[in-house]
């Protein structure tokens, strides 16, 4: 008597999404239509509304937060838990900073992948894997991070500067606090640790908003806690203020405290502020610079817009120390103390070779 041999097939696992060579957009609706209407392109007309940055008044809905990549498939085996498995590159075998997550169903949702960026991806269960596919992530700027619990989170960097360079990502992002008027849930504490790696976790705040006796939110452990407190605007026009900002470029220069993730109550005034500094200083154009600080219109903070009276007096002010804004940021940070030094071991940490 003959036996049969049966002969097991491997399940034929079919990506369906995102589409191979697809490019993917993380941007919100609301995002997208605020890009396209956003004014900031050019210097608004002065406005005489004033901000009272330590009375900010939320809203409750929040545009901040970007959307997901959707990733779908089908034919894996019936049991099993499924590996998602996605590679940052072009071709798989050059990929790096590979990411997994485990999963039950045949979709999974995955934040805060880089922006202009290749990845490819795989479903590995059984034993079987799929055919790996590639797809893009939209060339858009600002980056928006979802940081569950935070608002206004974004990366500083992927803005190409006047030179055509890139800036870094991944390295400096910006958002509210984590604690008072927002409070990060643990989901968010895990991006932060897990997905961004953060090393240092800089407190633009002060006053009683940093009590004596203050315990950070973030693991000591895991996240060094530094505190420099500064003011947003022209009040930064002053001896005591630009030593506080050329602190934290002193801190900037030295790569050991990378990734940062810096934040006042929302990252709107006095974040703001650094971020303008520190945009300039990268040789971003100015036009993405007033792009930047008016996208904290689709937090929770209220409208903000470059013709705003103390906006409107940052720039002069800059503008009169230098006609060029990152020579005028030099400047001012050196006014406190930084060095060329320290500011060229910034440039060379943020921007990509």
């Amino acid at each position: 008597m003959k036996t049969s041999v049966v002969k097991l097939l491997a399940p034929a696992i079919v990506l369906l999404s995102p589409a191979p060579e697809e490019t993917v957009s993380l941007w919100s609706d609301f995002q997208r239509d605020f890009a396209q209407k956003e004014v900031a392109r050019q210097r608004a007309p002065r406005k005489d509304v004033f901000i009272d940055y330590l009375n900010l008044t939320p809203s409750k809905i929040d545009h901040s937060i970007p959307e997901p990549v959707v990733f779908k498939w089908s034919g894996a085996p019936a049991k099993g838990r499924r590996v998602l498995e996605i590679a940052e590159g072009k071709e798989p075998e050059n990929a790096r900073n590979v990411i997994r997550h485990e999963t039950e169903k045949d979709e999974f949702l995955v934040y805060n992948l880089k922006a202009a960026t290749f990845y490819c991806w795989r479903i590995v269960c059984g034993g079987f894997s799929s055919a790996w596919s590639r797809f893009f992530v939209a060339d858009e700027f600002p980056r928006w991070i979802n940081v569950p619990g935070a608002t206004n989170v974004r990366d500083l960097g992927g803005y190409k500067t006047k030179s055509g360079a890139r800036v870094r990502q991944g390295m400096i992002y910006r958002g509210s606090e984590f604690d008072r008027h927002q409070i990060i849930k643990p989901s968010g504490k895990q991006v932060l640790y897990r997905d961004i790696k953060l090393k240092t976790d800089l407190d633009l705040r002060g006053g009683t908003e940093v009590p004596p006796g203050y315990k950070p939110t973030l693991d000591p452990a895991k996240v060094q806690w530094v505190n420099i407190a500064i003011r947003p605007y022209d009040m930064i026009f002053c001896e005591e203020q630009a030593k506080q900002y050329a602190k934290i470029l002193k801190l900037l220069a030295d790569e050991k405290n990378y990734p940062v993730y810096f934040h006042c109550w929302g990252s709107a005034d006095r974040g703001g502020t650094l971020a303008v500094l520190l945009e300039a200083l990268l040789g971003i154009p100015e036009s993405d610079i007033l792009a930047d600080y008016e996208f904290t219109t689709c937090s929770i903070f209220a409208e903000r817009r470059v013709g705003f009276k103390q906006f409107d007096t940052l720039l002069e002010k800059l503008y009169a120390l230098s006609p060029d804004l990152a020579e005028a940021a030099a400047l001012y940070l050196i006014s406190g103390g930084a060095t060329r030094e320290e500011i060229e071991s910034f440039r060379r940490i943020m921007i990509e070779k």
